[in-house]
């Protein structure tokens, strides 16, 4: 491989190259087609694309300092994937560590049973699992329903997201109800500014979940970053990397984080959007069902547990699947789609994305709306989100 050739340039080819040794790898790609074709046509070898991840580390020229740092640990995650692929091993942790630049943290059992205590004491009786089990079927949605809320929760959003974020006039996000998926919502972004994001029925879908779930995979989630990015690092910048988005990587940990506050980002007081919903679908959504709702998203920081269960303390996956439902309060349906998501091979350290650079940035969220577009256009990992938001 040519030294001279352009970091961008190759950076897609290598990303394309390691999509073909681990299939999933991609999230999305619409860089140079003329890249693409010769990958398609050229035999791929681990030991030539680890060469080539070793020369892209040497073209790294980049005078922001942010940004050097982050494209040096994008290439240390594509080459920890490629030497798993040439067979060498890493705990656990450790990977996780030197893919996504977080340390892999449990929920303690303290802060799990606080959790559960609060919702012992908003439902009104010690026998929790049936008290939710009651109000999980007062709230969950109806085909017809879902359908009718999206609709309203994509106008909604896209409007809000406009007024702070530059987006796109041409864009465009389409929904799909699905089922058979290893996940509760996915974002396929296309590129040329458009989106087609898939719902899993095979996951109970609540209107208190819905609202959250539909901006984390549209506005100003998934599909607003996409757009974003596209506009103003890869057409304005020209930035040929960030056509390639992987899964693997620290950015990732910034893209789901973005997903996961996407909702708080436009709503300062969730309540507005589900009073609205609520009333849109003639059910009532009350202060103690927003309290009960926010205590069940901490309690999703067990699927953290059950990961490092199976993967660095060795349990099996009844082991797993037993404790999301027991200890995490999950319904039997959703803890097994949460595992499928967790035992697939491209996914299964992908669970730590999620939870704790979303609490941070939570907490910097008045700093964060003041500097929206800031977040989606300054490439950076998770150690870094102080020096951005300083």
């Amino acid at each position: 491989m040519d030294r001279k050739i352009p970091f961008g340039e190759l950076y897609c080819s290598v990303a394309l190259q390691i999509d073909r040794l681990v299939p999933g790898y991609l999230v999305y790609y619409y860089g140079p087609e003329k890249t693409k074709k010769i990958v398609e046509k050229r035999k791929t070898s681990p030991e030539q694309v680890l060469s080539q991840i070793r020369t892209l580390a040497d073209l790294v020229d980049e005078e922001e300092k942010i940004r050097r740092e982050f494209l040096h640990k994008e290439i240390v995650a594509m080459e920890t994937v490629v030497r798993k692929v040439l067979g060498e091993e890493f705990s656990y942790r450790d990977e996780v560590r030197k893919l996504y630049d977080i340390e892999p943290t449990r929920i303690s059992e303290k802060e799990i049973d606080n959790v559960k205590n609060e919702l012992c004491d908003l439902l009104g009786s010690s026998d929790i699992r049936k008290s939710l089990q009651t109000w999980r079927l007062s709230k969950r949605a109806t085909f017809d329903q879902i359908r009718t809320a999206i609709g309203f929760l994509k106008h909604e959003y896209s409007t809000r997201t406009s007024k702070i974020l530059i987006m796109p006039k041409e864009e465009e996000c389409a929904f799909n109800l699905v089922r058979n998926r290893p996940w509760g919502g996915y974002n396929w972004y296309c590129g040329s500014y458009r989106s087609r994001v898939e719902i899993n029925l095979d996951k109970p879908v609540s209107l208190l979940s819905l609202p959250a779930l539909v901006a984390h995979e549209s506005y100003p989630g998934h599909h607003a970053e996409g757009c974003i990015k596209e506009r103003f690092l890869f057409h304005e910048r020209g930035l040929l990397e960030t056509s390639a988005d992987i899964m693997n990587s620290p950015q990732r940990v910034i893209s789901n984080s973005i997903a996961n506050i996407a909702l708080d980002l436009i709503y300062e007081d969730r309540r507005l959007i589900y009073e609205q919903l609520g009333k849109l679908l003639g059910i009532e959504v009350t202060g103690k069902d927003l309290q009960v709702s926010r205590l069940l998203e901490r309690l999703e920081h067990t699927r953290k547990n059950a990961a490092l269960m199976m993967y660095d303390e060795g349990k099996t996956r009844k082991e797993a699947l037993d404790y999301l439902v027991e200890v995490g309060l999950q319904d039997a349906r959703s803890a097994e789609v949460e595992l499928r998501f967790i035992t697939k091979k491209i996914w299964r350290t992908h669970i730590f994305c999620y939870f704790d650079m979303t609490d941070i940035m939570r907490k910097m969220l008045p700093k964060i709306r003041n500097q929206a577009m800031k977040l989606y256009v300054t490439e950076f990992c998770p150690s870094q989100i102080d020096q951005v938001f300083s």
